[in-house]
């Protein structure tokens, strides 16, 4: 790592690099906790290329790569369309590299994040054929594509008395999650290892279930 510093200090120095705003005076490119490396730069596209350069040359010398899984990468004030810009160039460096983005497929040990941007890729990629959006005449919307790819599940009976605008959020949500059967009740804790006893809480004699707590515990029948 040390040489990485050596290396960062003399292309800043020689070329023409733009430090992050706040870092300007000490002329700080970088800090290095432990094995984590934090990296500052001004957001244009010339101090990003620079940077990416000065990595790869490291990479190239010590053998260390880049985990893209541990990696990210933080904007503030930076205008969206150079934001955009530099997203796109950095996905193209880190992962695309130059393949064809319509047929690219995402490695296997990728994030399960652009794992999931490859997938949305590949559904658009089904209804978008040379130039044209297939699902309406009118061409692309927001609305014909987020229905494109949203899950479709099948409308359910009580639909209507958990989601309405008169209900509590909060109440609705836990409600959901109740005729879900996906509560943290203590016969779903024992098998995650949380507790040892599965006993309903409140009797201390069955076993505490969505159904015993809400049916047939002789309390609540009470």
């Amino acid at each position: 790592m040390e040489y990485l510093s050596r290396v960062l200090s003399f292309v800043t120095a020689k070329m023409n690099f733009k430090y992050h705003a706040l870092c300007g005076q000490l002329k700080l490119t970088h800090l290095m906790l432990a094995d984590d490396l934090l990296l500052f730069i001004k957001g244009d596209i010339g101090s990003i290329m620079i940077l990416l350069r000065v990595y790869a040359t490291f990479s190239a010398a010590s053998g260390v790569q880049m985990n893209t899984l541990k990696s990210n990468i933080y904007f503030n004030g930076v205008a969206t369309d150079v934001k955009d810009s530099l997203w796109v160039k950095w996905v193209n460096h880190i992962y695309i590299k130059g393949a064809n983005w319509t047929d690219y497929t995402p490695k296997q040990d990728s994030s399960w994040s652009w794992k999931s941007v490859c997938r949305v890729k590949d559904q658009f990629k089904q209804v978008y054929s040379t130039g044209t959006w297939t699902l309406q005449p009118k061409g692309y919307s927001m609305n014909s594509g987020y229905q494109h790819i949203r899950f479709k599940f099948p409308e359910v009976s009580w639909h209507k008395c958990i989601w309405n605008k008169w209900r509590v959020p909060k109440h609705s949500f836990i409600n959901w999650i109740i005729i879900r059967e996906a509560l943290p009740l203590k016969d779903r804790l024992v098998q995650y290892g949380v507790c040892t006893d599965d006993r309903c809480c409140i009797c201390s004699i069955h076993a505490e279930t969505h159904t015993h707590l809400f049916q047939q515990c002789d309390y609540n029948k009470a």
